[in-house]
């Protein structure tokens, strides 16, 4: 993956429309106001009178969509940038008085235009005593007194921390303030931005934040005009990202990117460099203006419409071309693809929508895949990066899921890519999720065609068991939000471990196919829909279950455990008969791993359990016991499972008997079902 290479083609895209500045426009506010669905959005001028010698908040508009781009809204300079940007949210309205008019003078200055028209308006306000301007940064000051407040008593006399208008012994939010001024009662009516203007002679206000002038400078300072390309001491360098020699190639432009995705790929410590020193430095790292433009171009166009998420983190999924460049509406369509297997919950569906969008030239693209976490400020994690995994590989996985839950149907529900985040148990802090790495490195494997370890595939179904079932047996439910234990609430267990052990035979059974095991673990034969087979005939309980771990290549070892599960089922399926809320059976499965003894003590538990609640022993209780020792063998032959392993087939067997998951709605269970939700056909 060359990260910049696709950055600067995505740039191509908005410098064709002619705007060089739309790469600085944010179409997001920031901070992003928190808004009510009946909540009326307007944005207000703040207006500086020449003639009459005051400022006032005046006449209010509707918020749209293109309000940034139309009046410029760059957001806010940095802490200890020059505060010249002029459109700011309302929470910001502190620069506009005080600092922003003093700062702009300054920057005009700096940048060569101190003769320009809007460096002249500044000295008109000047006189105008509206503003004062001084020789250093963050010390002009606007005059409060001349602040028109018609419906609130008293003058504006300062501003407390930033954060609060100070009116008479009365603090007010900069949004109240906006809001007594204009008379607005509605605290519905929300204002979000604040435009400055100017009027003098009677003439028409003109808009400070689109006039030529400081649009000039914006573009100045942020390196937006090739202003060196005469220097000569550039022209032997080559741009790190078109590779060619320009009289305009330098280091520098690094530092512009202090956030964002063009981040990831810059280097701003000279010790990363060839040799440790400046030369090596700009000799690896440097690129030249026209690059630059085009990398904070597709910078913005990507951050806006190739971001989605992946296992609860930010990603960006880039499509790249092969053998030549793609076009833009056709990059849109192959990202909508990729980002759906990761949305969808069926990927059959996502299959018929692929062959619905009948792409020609599946196999001349690839796509990269960079999931990554903004921290406070301006750090960039990056928590895994999937590259070159052509969209073909995306459908050979997902074709594989389908397979795998039709082979397992009734008991698995639908399953995507997207349901890999739901299986794998994700702690959550303060800091965020602290181990989402497992997920995706999984990820990775599955399309980069990586060894997957069986013993961790295990691990990681167990464990979701452990920590799931922990979570269900609190009052109120408190990590491991990606598992969705909301909908097995209330005495709905059972259908979780049948979603968790299901889901991860399909799993095992696409990673098999997909030749990612370290070892063989079952052996898989292809065949029909489960339900289909066992309904065109009449099968008892237990040969269905024969059928079942046949189908499912489940090794002798394994088949002997999933019956000590199946036994444990109808156990608990009394047990919860009896008024037991928890079916303390359950109690005697050690999640974290039980050893060959473990197991024969459970069993021995188990038949006494069995004796208790049962009068006499059922037919197929007794074949299950049968099966039990027929597969378990002498004790003298050697076990092949850990222990992990051990708890997996145990719960494959207690799974089993728990009713289809067709049957248990959206969250694996259905509000209506009667208590005996595991009830086998015997059992009834």
């Amino acid at each position: 993956m060359n990260l910049p290479q696709i950055t600067a083609m995505a740039g191509v895209q908005v410098e064709e429309q002619g705007d060089s500045l739309a790469s600085l426009v944010k179409e997001r506010l920031s901070p992003q106001p928190k808004l009510k669905n009946d909540d009326e959005q307007y944005v207000v001028f703040l207006t500086f009178d020449l003639d009459n010698r005051e400022i006032r908040f005046e006449d209010p508009k509707p918020f749209r969509p293109d309000i940034p781009k139309t009046f410029n809204y760059f957001g806010n300079n940095g802490r200890s940038q020059s505060q010249y940007y002029l459109v700011r949210e309302v929470g910001s309205l502190v620069y506009l008085l005080s600092t922003v008019w003093n700062d702009l003078a300054l920057m005009l200055d700096k940048y060569g235009m101190k003769d320009s028209e809007l460096r002249w308006k500044l000295r008109q306000m000047e006189e105008a005593e509206l503003v004062t301007i001084t020789g250093k940064k963050g010390e002009g000051t606007v005059n409060l007194q001349k602040l028109l407040l018609p419906n609130i008593d008293g003058r504006l006399t300062g501003i407390e921390d930033k954060k609060k208008a100070v009116v008479g012994e009365e603090k007010f939010s900069f949004e109240d303030l906006v809001r007594r001024a204009l008379g607005v009662t509605n605290k519905n009516t929300r204002f979000l931005l604040v435009i400055p203007a100017l009027r003098c002679h009677g003439e028409p206000p003109v808009i400070l934040s689109r006039h030529p002038d400081y649009l000039t400078l914006v573009g100045k300072v942020n390196r937006l005009e090739n202003t060196e390309t005469e220097h000569g001491n550039n022209t032997g360098l080559v741009c790190s990202v078109c590779r060619n020699r320009k009289p305009d190639v330098k280091s520098e432009y690094n530092f512009s990117f202090p956030t964002g995705l063009n981040k990831i790929f810059t280097m701003t410590t000279i010790n990363y460099a060839s040799g440790i020193g400046k030369s090596g430095y700009d000799r690896v790292y440097a690129f030249c203006n026209e690059c630059y433009k085009k990398l904070l171009s597709g910078q913005k166009l990507i951050r806006e419409g190739f971001r989605t998420w992946i296992a609860g983190e930010n990603a960006f999924i880039l499509p790249e071309g092969i053998i030549e460049h793609l076009s833009y509406n056709y990059i849109e369509r192959i990202r909508d693809i990729a980002d759906l297997a990761f949305q969808s919950r069926d990927a059959l569906e996502w299959i018929k929508f692929v062959e619905a969008e009948a792409f020609e030239n599946s196999g001349l693209y690839s796509l990269n895949i960079i999931v990554y976490r903004e921290e406070r400020g301006k750090s960039v994690s990056i928590l895994q990066t999937i590259e070159d995994v052509p969209l073909l590989r995306f459908q050979l996985v997902m074709r594989l899921l389908a397979e795998g839950v039709a082979a397992l149907r009734p008991h698995v529900r639908p399953m995507s890519l997207g349901s890999v985040y739901h299986l794998i148990p994700v702690r959550k802090t303060e800091k965020g999720q602290v181990n989402v790495q497992r997920v995706l490195s999984f990820y990775k494997s599955l399309l980069s065609g990586e060894m997957v370890y069986s013993k961790t595939l295990f691990g990681y179904a167990v464990e979701a068991l452990d920590k799931g079932l922990r979570q269900l047996s609190k009052q109120k439910l408190d990590n491991y939000e990606n598992l969705n234990l909301t909908y097995y609430r209330d005495g709905r267990e059972d259908f979780f471990i049948k979603h968790v052990i299901m889901s991860y035979l399909a799993l095992f059974r696409v990673c098999g196919q997909l030749e990612l095991l370290d070892r063989p673990v079952f052996a898989w034969r292809r065949r029909e829909n489960m339900a289909e087979n066992n309904q065109s005939k009449s099968l008892s309980s237990v040969e269905m279950m024969e059928d079942f771990l046949e189908q499912q290549g489940f090794l002798p070892e394994a088949r002997a455990l999933f019956y000590l599960g199946a036994l444990v089922n109808q156990v608990a399926w009394k047990q919860s008969e009896r008024g037991h809320k928890t079916k303390p059976v359950l109690d005697k499965i050690n999640y974290q791993g039980m050893s060959r003894r473990d197991i024969l003590r459970l069993y021995e538990d188990t038949l006494d359990l069995v004796r208790h609640y049962f009068e006499g022993v059922p037919l197929y209780i007794a074949q299950y016991m049968e099966r039990f020792h027929n597969y378990f063998g002498s004790l003298e032959k050697a076990w092949s499972f850990n222990e992990q392993e051990n708890v997996f087939y145990i719960m494959s067997g207690y799974a089993y008997l728990v009713k289809g998951a067709s049957d248990s709605g959206s969250g694996e269970g259905n509000a209506d079902e009667d208590k005996n939700e595991n009830q086998t056909e015997e059992g009834k």
